[in-house]
């Protein structure tokens, strides 16, 4: 939806509390007034600051303290002039003049803005986002593959900028300009033709772009850091950190590939290393970004096994059962939890019979019985438990103690899940 200047006029005027009659002439009139004080968007700029990493009130308040007045800063440099392709190419030039410095790949918050001048083309579009919506100019952010810039909705038309750049404003009338842009994005390859192009390249480029929202585009920041606790082998941070990004941005994520790879990855990481509780976490965040995709719920399977089977193996069935039960919620698909009743029960069944718990061993006999279609496999397991059961009441009527582990039972396991490792 897009708002027309003087609306948002009335409603930032509203908010920051400047407004002192409920009829104005002409609400536009009061982003031209020396004396209007833009006001960042607060809850915006809060969502940016913890996909950042920043998320102590103390600090949140202070960033926003200096982008206030970082903000009057800039109004002072726009002035007050009537014209918003002005007033959006007074803002690039200021934006660079004052606040971006330096271009790091890796200063994704506008914190590094702030902080250092540090920054990169998420970071800028994100600040000129935040300053441009204080200064009444709709701006949205365009994707498009390994890159981002923003796009100004004028009265005037669309107007493309590179905010990585101090010659990135309108590059649709400086398409010499727009040129080096694409080369650098390998939008075209070098020659002498290419600039004879360069008209049919933007309009590519167009096509590929998709326009996102301030408040979606914050889904960028959270995959950056998601990629580089990845990078540092991280796999439970990353894992959190995408599923936020799917929160955010939920129509792109389950047809993300690249975000299936590096979940599979994450995945893989703590698989690997044996620590089968976090790769269950893992597996379960996948799940719920992609719950159609069948290698996730194999991955939430095996993990969930191999959890299950080290709870039993250190003598501990009761914390088994607890890890059945939150497998168990979380699948939807019945033959899935089938198949996970049907590995998991017999091993419980075995740790609770090796710790004389005859109660927990009946009960999770129960639940194998109600998933295994397998009458004989059924009633082999109840003998086999029931007969345990006896062997130890002898045992301790008689005085000594008889060997409780089992004989053949487990000799051949119900299958087990695959799907470990893509």
């Amino acid at each position: 939806m897009r708002f027309s200047s003087k609306f948002l006029a009335v409603a930032m005027l509203y908010l920051v509390g400047t407004c002192t009659s409920p009829v104005l002439a002409d609400p536009g009139a009061a982003l031209l007034s020396p004396t209007f004080e833009p006001a960042p968007d607060s809850a915006l700029l809060g969502r940016i600051l913890r996909a950042s990493g920043v998320e102590d009130p103390t600090h949140v308040a202070r960033y926003e303290a200096t982008l206030r007045r970082s903000l009057n800063d800039l109004a002072r440099d726009v002035g007050h002039t009537r014209s918003e392709y002005r007033r959006a190419r007074r803002l690039h030039e200021a934006l660079h003049r004052k606040f971006l410095k330096r271009y790091d790949d890796a200063a994704d918050g506008i914190d590094a803005i702030l902080d250092r001048g540090e920054f990169n083309c998420l970071s800028a579009s994100l600040f000129y986002g935040l300053a441009a919506r204080a200064l009444g100019l709709d701006v949205q952010v365009m994707e498009i593959p390994r890159h981002i810039f923003v796009r100004f909705k004028l009265e005037s038309g669309d107007v493309d900028v590179e905010t990585t750049s101090t010659e990135g404003f309108d590059l649709r009338r400086k398409l010499d300009r727009f040129l080096r842009f694409v080369r650098a994005y390998k939008y075209v390859s070098t020659g002498e033709n290419a600039t004879r192009n360069v008209p049919g390249i933007f309009a590519n480029v167009n096509e590929e772009a998709v326009a996102l929202s301030l408040e979606r585009s914050v889904a960028f920041l959270w995959h950056n850091i998601g990629e580089r606790a990845l990078n540092r082998g991280d796999a439970l941070r990353a894992a959190t950190s995408f599923l936020q990004e799917a929160r955010v941005r939920p129509e792109a994520a389950d047809r993300s590939e690249a975000l299936a790879v590096s979940l599979a990855r994450a995945f893989r990481l703590e698989y690997e290393a044996g620590r089968f509780e976090a790769a269950y976490r893992i597996a379960a965040i996948e799940l719920e970004i992609s719950p159609d995709r069948t290698s996730s719920r194999d991955r939430l399977l095996a993990a969930s096994l191999k959890w299950i089977e080290r709870e039993c193996d250190t003598g501990k069935p009761d914390e088994a059962e607890k890890v059945l039960d939150i497998a168990s919620a979380t699948l939807s698909i019945p033959a899935d939890l089938a198949r996970l009743e049907r590995g998991a029960s017999p091993l419980i069944v075995e740790a609770a019979v090796r710790s004389g718990d005859w109660t927990r061993a009946e009960k999770i006999s129960a639940r194998f019985a109600a998933a295994q279609p397998d009458r004989v496999e059924v009633a082999r397991l109840s003998r086999w438990v029931e007969r345990r059961r006896r062997d130890a009441f002898l045992s301790a009527r008689r005085g000594f103690c008889s060997d409780p582990e089992p004989t053949g039972l487990f000799a051949e396991m119900p299958e087990a899940p695959v799907g470990a490792q893509e």
